[in-house]
C-alpha cells in the first residue's frame, strides 16, 4: 500500500516510518520494527531493486495521467 502511493524514495521511507518501522539502506534494504527485530527486504519480497522500480513505475503512471489531464483540456 505505501509502495504503490509512493512517488519517492523519501515519501516510502516516510510511510514506512509512519507505520513504526525504521529502514536501514546499503547495497540492499532491510526493515527494523519497534521491538528491534531486523528483516531483510529481500526476505519478505521487498528488495531495494524491487521498491526502486516500483517507484518509478508510479512516477510514469503520474506523468501519463498528466499528459492525458492536458490533451483533454
Amino acid at each position: 500500500q505505501i509502495l504503490q502511493s509512493s512517488k519517492t524514495f523519501e515519501n516510502f521511507q516516510q510511510g514506512v516510518k509512519d507505520q513504526g518501522f525504521e529502514i536501514i539502506k546499503g547495497r540492499g534494504i532491510s526493515f527494523v520494527g519497534n521491538k528491534g527485530v531486523k528483516i531483510k527486504g529481500s526476505d519478505i519480497g521487498l528488495s531495494l531493486q524491487i521498491i526502486e522500480k516500483q517507484i518509478e513505475k508510479n512516477n510514469q503512471v503520474v506523468k501519463t495521467q498528466q499528459r492525458q489531464n492536458s490533451i483533454g483540456r
